[in-house]
């Protein structure tokens, strides 16, 4: 009996350090769920902040003269392809079953997740879903919530061009158009280089002389523009401050030494007339339209 009572003291005494490990563990724990909860709150103030930031951009861009020929619409931290992917990952659940998350509105994920948290009675009321799927999606672990709590949505980003009097969007405009609306974005006020290769590939002429070469003129001054083009109606009615021109030499592009300078030199016009196409036009209707 003895023999036992010594037994059971030195099992108590030798569980003793095991125990505080774990009390030391559980106050561990309950910190960094401190921390990580302070953090999920921080998140939630840098989405609003950046929601914020990016409505504000938009109304600027309505208000300028971009607005009148170009619509954006940004529905910030929307995009919620990634989640649903990780969600089908669920055996049972495929696209019908969640097709109620991808059509919700102002969805968040942090709040998504304390939902999951909160039960499935919760999670299908709030999100539509039906029983069986709000079950399944519950069970995920905490390892898994933890995981889908961290994915960062992207955003579904609508863009419209004005064609005649209607506003039409990317799905529905041609080649040329759908690039003729990227670069009226792309030349809005900015003092960031630009550098476009042979923007003439998708855009016509009436558009590169008019409304490319117009807002080239007025901001060059303020933004670098490099272009790289076999259409003379950029460096020519550009007032292109140098151009470098290149020829073919055993099947690479090299820089002709003899073609390098602003618009007005000499040996630089010739070039352009004899390599860009519609060169020799090109100068004589700006000679027309700028007396030079």
């Amino acid at each position: 009996m003895l023999e036992e009572y010594r037994s059971l003291l030195k099992e108590i005494n030798d569980s003793k350090p095991i125990l505080l490990k774990i009390e030391a563990t559980k106050e561990e724990l309950e910190k960094l769920k401190k921390v990580r909860k302070e953090l999920l709150e921080n998140c939630k103030e840098a989405n609003i902040e950046y929601i914020n930031a990016v409505s504000k951009r938009i109304k600027k861009l309505d208000k300028s003269n971009l607005g009148k020929l170009v619509k954006i619409e940004i529905d910030c931290l929307q995009n919620k392809e990634s989640l649903l992917e990780e969600l089908k990952k669920i055996e049972g659940i495929g696209d019908k079953s969640i097709q109620s998350i991808s059509d919700y509105k102002n969805f968040d994920m942090i709040t998504f997740i304390e939902n999951i948290r909160k039960g499935p009675v919760e999670l299908a009321k709030e999100y539509n879903l039906t029983s069986n799927t709000s079950q399944k999606v519950c069970r995920l672990t905490n390892e898994q919530c933890w995981k889908l709590e961290e994915l960062i949505l992207g955003d579904i980003t609508n863009i419209s061009l004005k064609v005649g009097d209607k506003f039409k969007s990317m799905d529905n405009l041609s080649k040329g158009q759908q690039c003729t609306a990227l670069l009226n974005i792309l030349l809005v006020e900015n003092r960031d280089p630009l550098i476009i290769d042979q923007p003439e590939d998708n855009l016509d002429n009436a558009y590169i002389a008019d409304s490319l070469v117009a807002s080239i003129r007025n901001n060059k001054t303020n933004r670098q523009y490099i272009f790289a083009t076999h259409n003379a109606n950029i460096p020519v009615f550009g007032d292109a401050e140098l151009i470098i021109g290149l020829v073919e030499e055993d099947g690479q592009g090299k820089i002709n030494g003899h073609a390098i300078g602003s618009i007005d030199n000499k040996q630089v016009m010739n070039q352009v007339v004899n390599i860009l196409e519609g060169g020799e036009t090109a100068f004589k209707i700006r000679k027309e339209k700028y007396q030079f």
